[in-house]
């Protein structure tokens, strides 16, 4: 019976990771479609969502593509497919954070500060690789745009 079970729970594992293999090749097929032609000033394909300052304490984190370009900070997550388009026009800075929404993971995050269209201050947080190369790219493309 434990024989049986162990098989099942390896089944499934396996199923899961497949599943999230098939969707991280969806996600690059439309990222690779999304940005043709579009100058990619930094990206992370690992970058784990957060936290977003308007959700309150209710979040669900998700690892994805972030990506900057010349005119967006675009977030696709890998499962659940939720997307995150901030204009370069309306971030207003970028910032290390430990903790936003309640939410700490224990090391510094990237924090964007940005303007809603209903032009509300918010912010949202990633974990990112090569935070400070993050920090200066937005920096500058915020300056650029002022």
């Amino acid at each position: 019976m434990k024989l049986i079970i162990g098989i099942i729970i390896v089944g499934i594992v396996i199923i899961f990771f497949v599943f999230l293999k098939r969707r991280q090749d969806e996600v690059e097929k439309n990222f690779q479609k999304r940005f043709a032609g579009k100058e990619i000033k930094i990206m992370d394909k690992y970058a784990l969502y957060v936290a977003k300052q308007s959700d309150g304490y209710s979040h669900f984190r998700g690892s994805g593509y972030l990506v900057l370009t010349e005119d967006e900070l675009y977030f696709e997550r890998s499962v659940g497919r939720k997307i995150i388009k901030i204009p370069i026009g309306s971030i207003v800075k970028a910032e290390k954070t430990k903790k936003l929404g309640g939410q700490s993971p224990g090391k510094m995050m990237l924090k964007v500060v940005f303007r809603t269209k209903d032009g509300e201050q918010d912010a949202i947080a990633w974990k990112v690789k090569e935070l400070e190369q993050w920090i200066n790219e937005i920096s500058m493309m915020v300056g650029n745009s002022a």
